[in-house]
């Protein structure tokens, strides 16, 4: 089978946003997260959990920037 020049162009035009495509995936490095130690949540034998107080302030901080969040909604802001 002989190709016409279009289907030549379209081809080309094909494997290259193909190529395109799979290079704009291949191309995001996936984030790492580190969480620091003194974050750590720690199971106990009683199968409760045990927190640091550096993750209870940012738990307490996250929680009020939530509240406000939705306060603001509330408001139509």
């Amino acid at each position: 089978m002989i190709a016409t020049p279009l289907q030549k162009i379209l081809l080309a035009a094909t494997a290259m946003a193909f190529l395109l495509i799979l290079s704009s995936c291949a191309a995001r490095p996936s984030p790492v997260v580190v969480i620091p130690a003194d974050r750590m949540i720690t199971p106990l034998a009683s199968g409760n959990y045990e927190v640091t107080p550096a993750w209870l302030l940012e738990r307490y901080d996250y929680e009020r920037w939530l509240t406000d969040e939705l306060a603001d909604c509330k408001r139509g802001k």
